[in-house]
């Protein structure tokens, strides 16, 4: 289903596991960013403003998983979220010089 409450195909928007695009995408982004009132929900800062997927999956468009976030929260997130775990993390902290 969209967030239009249609299922997804011709004429419906999404199909199953794809990323929204266009007019619905801009439709749900602009109902993220009215209910966050137009600030980052990290920071409080309201310039440059993205809506993110809290759990990574650009299909998930649920509002429960959708947030507002400043580009420097954005860009925050996207690097920490690419940091290796396990024993890969402290070759990496080496190679990132932390």
């Amino acid at each position: 289903m969209t967030a239009s409450g249609r299922p997804g195909g011709p004429g419906g928007g999404q199909r199953a596991g794809t990323r929204l695009r266009g007019r619905p995408w801009q439709r749900i982004r602009a109902c993220i960013l009215h209910r966050d009132g137009y600030v980052c929900v990290k920071c409080g800062r309201g310039d440059v403003l993205h809506v993110d997927h809290i759990d990574n999956d650009p299909s998930n468009n649920d509002p429960a998983n959708l947030r507002t976030l400043c580009e420097g929260c954005n860009l925050a997130r996207r690097k920490r979220r690419r940091k290796p775990e396990g024993p890969k993390r402290e070759a990496w902290r080496r190679f990132a010089g932390y």
